[in-house]
């Protein structure tokens, strides 16, 4: 963050914040406030960063792999992913009954069923 008696892009310092702004105002030295969610280019405006995300494809990445949680643009691109990794298998292991499932919250939920411990436990042992 910049001082407030200091110029954003030439470092100047000034008397006062009034000063500074006079001297940005007038040489256009406001320092860009906005980025891009994938590169390092910086814009002026949130409409100018949404402009160029828009024209490049440089939105951060929204949709997820189900078990590496890698990120893809596209849920196209997410599910390629998954198909060629395998990663639809179910990957969570019931500790009773060694039912899989493909989320560790379907395996908490399957397990903490009123009686799925008296269905596969045995007493006796």
């Amino acid at each position: 963050m910049y001082y407030d008696n200091e110029c954003e892009t030439c470092d100047r310092e000034f008397g006062s914040q009034q000063a500074a702004i006079q001297h940005m105002d007038a040489l256009d030295h406001w320092a860009p406030q906005f980025e891009c969610d994938t590169c390092d280019r910086e814009f002026f405006s949130q409409r100018s960063a949404n402009q160029h995300m828009d024209d490049t494809g440089h939105w951060e990445p929204q949709f997820e792999c189900e078990t590496c949680n890698k990120r893809f643009h596209t849920q196209r691109s997410a599910d390629q992913h998954m198909d060629a990794t395998g990663h639809w298998e179910p990957q969570f292991e019931c500790e009773t009954c060694d039912r899989r499932f493909r989320s560790q919250l379907s395996a908490n939920q399957h397990m903490s069923a009123l009686n799925h411990y008296e269905r596969h436990y045995c007493y006796s042992c």
